[in-house]
């Protein structure tokens, strides 16, 4: 008769199979969790812990799961913190470590009381959850380099493209308004050869945390060119588009940059806004037309907005 594994005891193989599998058809770090909790909640009733997990931004931790007396529950994202809390006396801890990646620690209670075995399955659980969660991350780099600009967080040409392509259909079916903002800094050359081109890194980081924080979860804010930033405003009209548009324009020209305890700047923007359907038809003649309305606002001196004007849609 063949010797039983020292690791894990014959009655939990089925359990393992079902833990295998839940975790290849995971697409989400709270499904691993869940995963994870809910398998060791089954194959260890007797025993009580928690999941901490590192978060996407890899500067907090978050606790996802907990399991006890054979129950398993997820726990409201909102519970984080900016270290590791420090693990209470008699814990069981493991590290969840995959592809160079720290993604977690699991804590069981009742060290003392842990079996090899129990320690062993527990140890096993976890870094199948550290393998799938890893994968989920290194996924999760890659699309963001596909559609993210590297060096403000914000996103690139292309994903703008291909949302206002969706947004010109959606608002044309809905027969609602799509309005697009235009922002280019006035004189940025000058600002470059007064302060460096670190500087001008800094300040177009400094304008991009700007605009995430003055628009909707909704719009989408992108970096097009090299000192050019597009802003995306489904559903909003010229009116509310302008207003917003006015209210950076003012905030961005009074934002200075920091740099080895010297302040730089003011640094003004030009900026302009056309609106779907007023200005144009078509996404090419959306983008032509802010475009547009920024020329005529740096033909006016600049640290101004200007409206685009109607552009005529192309013959049926």
């Amino acid at each position: 008769m063949p010797a039983q594994s020292s690791n894990q005891p014959p009655e939990h193989i089925e359990t393992l199979e079902d833990y295998l599998r839940a975790l290849a058809e995971s697409h989400s770090t709270r499904e691993v969790a869940q995963a994870l909790s809910q398998t060791a909640a089954q194959a260890l009733p007797e025993t009580s812990g928690l999941l901490w997990e590192l978060a996407p931004d890899r500067e907090s931790w978050r606790l996802v799961c907990r399991w006890r007396n054979g129950h398993a529950d997820l726990v409201e994202p909102s519970e984080s913190a900016e270290e590791l809390p420090e693990a209470a006396d008699g814990q069981f801890r493991f590290e969840l470590t995959a592809q160079g990646l720290l993604l977690g620690e699991l804590r069981a209670d009742g060290q003392d009381s842990l079996t090899d075995r129990e320690k062993s399955l527990l140890r096993t659980i976890s870094n199948a959850a550290a393998t799938t969660l890893a994968v989920l991350v290194l996924q999760r780099r890659v699309r963001q380099r596909n559609v993210r600009d590297p060096l403000t967080g914000m996103f690139n040409a292309r994903y703008l493209e291909d949302t206002l392509e969706r947004e010109v259909h959606r608002a044309r079916r809905c027969q609602s308004h799509l309005t697009m903002i235009r922002i280019e800094p006035d004189k940025i050359s000058e600002f470059i050869l007064d302060y460096g081109p670190e500087s001008a890194d800094r300040l177009l980081q400094l304008m991009a945390d700007l605009l995430h924080r003055s628009f909707r979860g909704s719009d989408v804010c992108a970096r097009i060119t090299d000192f050019g930033f597009c802003i995306l405003m489904p559903d909003a009209s010229i009116e509310s588009g302008y207003k917003r548009a006015e209210a950076v324009r003012e905030e961005l020209g009074e934002m200075r940059v920091q740099r080895r305890g010297k302040a730089f700047g003011p640094l003004t923007v030009s900026v302009g806004v056309a609106e779907f359907p007023e200005h144009a038809q078509i996404c090419e003649d959306i983008i032509q037309a802010a475009e547009s309305a920024v020329n005529l606002a740096q033909d006016r001196g600049g640290d101004t907005t200007c409206v685009a004007e109607r552009i005529h849609p192309e013959p049926a």
